[in-house]
């Protein structure tokens, strides 16, 4: 009689226990549910099912009272409701359908790693291993979800280290170790410590991507290195996606080394000797891809060799005076300015930029009002229409727009050339052997390229974050070597979103957020209670 009478207590212990395994298993979705969850969910099941025996009797007169009678209609429309939630949410799971609406798709897939996703051919097994249900694991989860809208070619597998002690013997993961790891075939990628979306679209790239690209970087005239506080930073992000990265020192070799495939030139502050200048030339003529960054007030000799592709690099400084077109963190230097994506021209470089790039000290690079035969040239970046490219630089005076030498409104700092007749370049003596020998004769090729910047400082580690500077460059290698699935946007964290406004909208903004609203709502409430009162 007392087990019957407190029946109901052990009723409600029940269904708490089968809503907490029933969440549980929801958020676990494709988990493996540990044994104390089974015993948890089995022991609610059976104390709602002793409940229900024994105060089947109360249960089943207070069913045919009248107070039963009158609401059953509501709780039909109660359990209608309840059902129609239930397969509204079922069928989002199984059509998850996603929308980001931030201006800068911060909760959105990259098109890189979108492009990455719909060219893989092989399947692709991901691992996880995790000993307890961490933030990480569900922020992982929900990108896989978002990735699987993608492919077909994903499949996913949770592991608990600790009671799956077999999977991870197999992968030899320890058990105090949270790990995911991603294969195709018998190739492998572990991420041990970053799961984002960069890790993984990193991993997905270095698995399927079987080609490497060998890159060259100048030295000899105290360009940027690859190591340091230049360009370490382009460096590493270049390995991540099976790129080489290489130095070579053209006096040394004695011409462009046939294994690079694209020879980057970054701000060399000494200049080049006439013979790397035709050596240079010679790589272009056999289908060369050469990438130049180029500062202000330095190179001259190099930058005046560039006019033979078609490309006119100035001697001058590029001054921004709109604060429109600065960044916020320089609004009172005007030779810090950046570019919006929508203004560059479209070009599989430039094309897929929809943000900005920052350059902090730049040249204009234009293209020549006279091309050479056979050589095409588009500039790929201008500045706004207010900006101009100083050439006045040893004047104490402040610097002003003089139309007649400077180039005024919409400076382009940028340009490519792309060789179709190789015979348009001309090539004088490339050696340096002493003994005057000849070179050999050069197989001239179509296809070669010669990307000019006129900014090296916006590749360096201080501003390769910046807007899309990232993007700019790798895209630039990228279609060089012809990888087109990487000529895209790549996942940004650092990227945030702003409300800038100025003073008279600050104003109005405070007095509505302030004063408008708060107001209303008190008249609201005075209203109501005036009404009230006269009842």
């Amino acid at each position: 009689m007392a087990l019957r009478r407190w029946a109901w207590l052990g009723g409600c212990l029940g269904v708490m226990a089968l809503v907490a395994f029933g969440v549980y298993a929801w958020r676990a979705q494709d988990s493996e549910i540990g044994f104390t969850w089974h015993v948890v969910g089995g022991a609610g099941l059976t104390l709602v099912l002793a409940w229900l025996w024994m105060d089947r009797v109360q249960l089943s007169q207070s069913i045919r009272s009248r107070s039963a009678r009158q609401s059953s209609f509501a709780l039909l429309l109660t359990a209608v409701v309840a059902a129609i939630v239930v397969s509204v949410n079922m069928l989002a799971s199984k059509h998850d359908q996603r929308w980001d609406l931030t201006s800068e798709d911060r909760f959105a897939l990259s098109p890189q790693t979108i492009s990455v996703l719909q060219g893989l051919a092989d399947p692709v097994e991901i691992h996880t291993f995790f000993a307890v249900e961490s933030f990480e694991l569900y922020a992982f989860k929900d990108l896989i979800g978002g990735m699987a809208q993608h492919t077909d070619h994903l499949s996913v597998q949770h592991h608990n280290p600790i009671l799956s002690p077999m999977e991870a013997e197999r992968f030899e993961i320890p058990r105090d170790t949270d790990m995911i790891v991603l294969k195709v075939g018998e190739a492998e990628q572990r991420l041990g410590m970053d799961f984002d979306e960069e890790a993984v679209l990193h991993a997905l790239i270095q698995l399927t991507t079987t080609q490497e690209h060998t890159i060259c970087m100048v030295e000899g005239h105290d360009e940027f290195g690859p190591d340091g506080e230049h360009l370490s930073g382009v460096v590493v992000q270049l390995e991540k996606l099976n790129y080489i990265v290489e130095t070579k020192n053209l006096m040394l070799e004695g011409a462009v080394p046939a294994p690079c495939e694209v020879l980057v030139i970054a701000d060399p502050e000494t200049a080049w000797l006439a013979a790397e200048l035709e050596m240079l030339a010679a790589y272009v003529a056999r289908g060369g891809q050469v990438i130049a960054l180029l500062n202000p007030l330095g190179s001259d000799g190099l930058a005046q060799h560039f006019s033979r592709y078609g490309v006119t690099v100035g001697r001058d400084v590029v001054f921004e005076p709109h604060p429109g077109y600065r960044p916020s963190w320089s609004t009172e230097d005007p030779t810090v300015f950046q570019i919006p994506g929508q203004t560059m021209a479209d070009h599989p470089v430039t094309h897929p930029i929809k943000f900005k790039v920052v350059m902090p000290l730049a040249r204009s690079v234009a293209r020549a009002q006279t091309l050479p035969e056979g050589i095409s040239v588009t500039e790929l970046m201008h500045t706004s229409e207010h900006a101009w490219a100083e050439t006045s630089l040893d004047s104490d005076s402040q610097a002003r727009p003089d139309p007649g030498d400077d180039l005024v409104g919409n400076v382009p700092v940028a340009a490519v050339a792309v060789v179709t007749d190789p015979a348009a370049i001309t090539v004088g003596l490339h050696t340096l052997t002493p003994d005057g020998t000849e070179p050999a004769e050069i197989v001239r090729v179509d296809g070669g390229r010669v990307m000019v910047f006129g900014d090296a400082d916006f590749t360096t580690n201080r501003f390769l974050h910046e807007g899309n500077n990232l993007d700019l460059l790798q895209n630039a290698i990228a279609w060089m070597v012809g990888e087109e699935d990487q000529v895209s946007i790549r996942p940004n964290e650092a990227a945030q979103s702003s409300l800038s406004m100025n003073g008279v909208q600050g104003l109005l903004m405070w007095l509505i957020s302030i004063l408008v609203l708060p107001g209303l709502a008190g008249l609201g409430a005075l209203s109501t209670w005036l009404a009230r009162r006269k009842r």
